[in-house]
């Protein structure tokens, strides 16, 4: 295989530029490409809650910017989500890393995965 490196590139480089190089020909880059086929990951689901209704943690007053106006916002910890769970805004879900902020007139729902999903109040 490796020998036929040579000609193949003497005749692709004859193709493109019209002549054949006299100088040895280096390797300097080698692309592979491949495809195969893998089977989809399996996403666990998040558990429904059995303990009755979501807890909120706290609360504490929020400045809405966009409301212009202080809110009153319940606090809740993300790692106490569970699948189905539903909660209306002013509202803040803390994490270590993040908090999610649910508006005044938003409300958020728990997917079977764990994704929290707003949408506007009904």
């Amino acid at each position: 295989m490796v020998s036929s490196l040579k000609p193949a590139f003497d005749q692709a480089y004859e193709r493109r530029f019209g002549y054949r190089l006299a100088n040895p020909v280096e390797t300097v880059n080698l692309r592979v490409k491949a495809i195969g086929h893998i089977p989809a990951p399996e996403f666990g689901k998040l558990a429904g809650r059995t303990d009755g209704p979501i807890t909120r943690r706290s609360s504490r007053r929020v400045y809405d910017f966009l409301a212009n106006r202080w809110d009153e916002a319940s606090i809740f910890d993300r790692m106490d989500l569970r699948a189905g769970d539903k909660l209306q805004g002013p509202a803040l879900i803390e994490e270590p890393t993040t908090t999610t902020i649910v508006r005044s007139g938003q409300a958020l729902a728990v997917d079977s995965y764990g994704n929290m999903i707003i949408t506007r109040a009904a």
